[in-house]
C-alpha cells in the first residue's frame, strides 16, 4: 500500500480491491493510544454506514485487522479541493456555485439523520472523476442520538472555518457549517482564506476581494449571508441556501 494522505488522526493509504482504486485510513499511533479520539475514529465509522448519499463519501467497508481498525472508502485521485486549489488555481464561479450545491445536499442529507459534521473545509471536499463532489472526514462529527465526545469549553475544527459563535462559546449547529462552507468557497474563488477580521459581511474587503477576482456578485451575496457573524443572519435551512444558489446556474438558451 501507498501512504497519500494523513491527518490529525489517521494515515491514508492507497489500495487495489476487487480491480479498482480504494483508500483505507487508518487511525494513526495517537489515535490509537487514546481511548477517546479512538472513539471518534468508530464513530465515523458508524456514521457513514448510516449516510448513503451521492455527496457523502462511499463507504466500501469497515474492518479490522488484529486489534486495529480501519476504513475502507472510495478513493479521489485528485485528492480535496484545498489539493486542487494549490495545483491548479482558483475556481471559477460557474465550478464554486456546483460544488457549493453538492456541499449543501450532502451536509443536508447528513442532518437529516442527525449528524452535524464540525469540519467543513476544502480538505474535507472531494471530486470525484465524474464531476460529483463528496463531503468526507466526519471524525468530528456530532450525533443528535448519541453522547457527545466533546468537554464543554472545547473547541473542535479548524480555526480559520470557525463560525464566531463557535470560537465563543462552542455553539456547533447547521448555520456553523454553512459558515465555515462560506469560508470554503471564498478561499476556492480567491486562493486564499480570509483573514480573520475580514469575514464579517459588512466588511467591504471582504466582498471586494471576491468581486475584484471575478466572481459573480450575486454568488458574492450569498458568500457574505453565509459568513455573516450573526448566525440569524445567515440563510435559515439548507434548502433556502440551495435554493438562492440554484438561481446561480447558467440557465439554457
Amino acid at each position: 500500500m501507498e501512504l497519500v494522505g494523513q491527518g490529525g488522526m489517521s494515515h491514508v493509504f492507497l489500495a487495489e480491491e476487487d480491480c479498482r482504486k480504494v483508500a483505507i485510513k487508518v487511525p494513526n499511533r495517537r489515535v490509537q493510544n487514546d481511548d477517546t479520539l479512538m472513539l471518534r475514529f468508530l464513530r465515523e465509522s458508524s456514521v457513514l454506514l448510516r449516510l448513503q448519499h451521492p455527496n457523502i463519501v462511499d463507504v466500501i467497508e469497515i474492518a479490522t485487522l488484529g486489534r486495529e481498525p480501519y476504513i475502507v472508502m472510495e478513493y479521489f485521485a485528485e485528492g480535496s479541493l484545498r489539493t486542487q486549489l494549490r495545483r491548479r488555481g482558483r475556481f471559477t464561479t460557474e465550478e464554486a456555485v456546483s460544488i457549493l450545491i453538492q456541499a449543501v445536499r450532502g451536509l443536508a442529507a447528513a442532518l437529516d439523520k442527525g449528524v452535524l459534521h464540525r469540519d467543513v473545509k476544502p480538505h474535507n471536499l472531494f471530486m470525484a472523476a465524474d464531476g460529483i463532489l463528496k463531503v468526507g472526514d466526519f471524525g468530528l462529527a456530532e450525533i443528535a442520538d448519541e453522547d457527545s465526545l466533546t468537554d464543554p469549553g472545547q473547541l473542535l475544527g479548524t480555526r480559520a472555518y470557525l463560525a464566531p459563535e463557535v470560537v465563543a462559546n462552542g455553539a456547533h449547529s447547521h448555520l456553523s457549517d454553512q459558515y465555515s462552507l462560506g469560508v470554503s468557497t471564498y478561499e476556492l474563488l480567491t486562493g486564499s482564506r480570509p483573514y480573520i477580521p475580514e469575514r464579517e459581511v459588512s466588511n467591504g474587503r471582504f466582498r471586494s476581494a471576491l468581486l475584484d477576482v471575478g466572481a459573480d456578485p450575486r454568488l458574492t451575496d450569498c458568500v457574505g449571508k453565509m459568513t455573516s457573524a450573526d448566525p440569524l443572519a445567515r440563510f435559515d435551512s439548507y434548502a433556502t441556501l440551495e435554493n438562492a444558489l440554484t438561481q446561480l446556474l447558467p440557465t439554457e438558451e
